[in-house]
């Protein structure tokens, strides 16, 4: 058995064993004041790995509360620990989708260029222009078109079209790649395309501050009032430090997602 709390919190439909998710669990529907509190805690857009992270991270911040017990009401049998990093995914880079076998790509280098993407990952496209050994790189994600040197929001084809020659850099993200073939030349409009992950950070004050703001939170308290969390309310409403207060809000959270299984 999974802890059925994390299970609960993030609300993700089983992939992999690796990401400690029961293997039976669909992602249920959330009513309205459950899912405005979701997507504070998990923001539209984010990445499934940045989720597994944040709440890896949620966990730790109810241990650090001395309510680890709580994690435990549903099911004693936890079978992972929450406060060790090699269970958990943090850095990666997909396959990539390639339209040609014949000319692989090899990715290299760890996206650091976090500034612009509050989501902690990025998706890159690369276009081959016409038939010739010129590239486009473009970002979805940030709706930038890419150079080896700089990042731009218009297709300009002085600047966007990269010749490759090696290795070839992509802007200031951190990744590299080459593409590999005997000639390039020799078919028109291939494309790569692939996702990464980037080194995440945990900023426990922007999540804190974002629920405190937010008008959705006593929703959360007054949706199904026959399910008690009356502790926790008092820990959001009435402790002064933020590491309690936020723990009393998820596990409050926790307890309100249970009741609609």
């Amino acid at each position: 058995m999974l802890n059925h709390d994390r299970t609960l919190l993030l609300n993700l439909d089983y992939v992999a064993n690796s990401e400690h998710i029961p293997s039976e669990f669909k992602a249920m529907q959330l009513p309205k004041e459950l899912q405005a509190i979701y997507d504070i805690l998990f923001p539209q857009g984010s990445s499934r790995y940045y989720k597994l992270f944040l709440a890896q991270n949620y966990l730790s911040v109810i241990f650090a509360a001395g309510l680890s017990a709580d994690l435990e009401k549903f099911d004693k049998r936890i079978s992972y620990s929450v406060l060790d990093n090699e269970y958990f995914k943090i850095n990666r880079v997909s396959n990539p989708d390639i339209s040609d076998f014949n000319f692989p790509i090899f990715i290299s280098g760890s996206y650091n260029n976090v500034a612009r993407n509050k989501y902690y990952f990025d998706h890159f496209e690369i276009q081959q222009v016409g038939n010739t050994n010129r590239v486009t790189v473009y970002s979805p994600v940030n709706n930038l078109y890419h150079s080896e040197t700089e990042s731009f929001t218009m297709y300009d084809p002085a600047r966007a079209e990269i010749m490759l020659e090696g290795v070839v850099r992509i802007s200031n993200t951190g990744i590299s790649f080459a593409i590999a073939g005997l000639d390039i030349t020799s078919t028109e409009r291939k494309r790569w395309s692939f996702i990464v992950e980037a080194p995440y950070t945990f900023d426990f004050t922007t999540v804190y501050n974002n629920l405190v703001t937010s008008d959705k939170v006593d929703g959360l308290f007054q949706f199904k009032p026959e399910i008690a969390v009356t502790n926790y309310d008092n820990l959001w409403t009435m402790h002064y430090n933020p590491v309690y207060k936020l723990a009393g809000l998820l596990l409050a959270y926790i307890e309100k997602v249970n009741s609609i299984i």
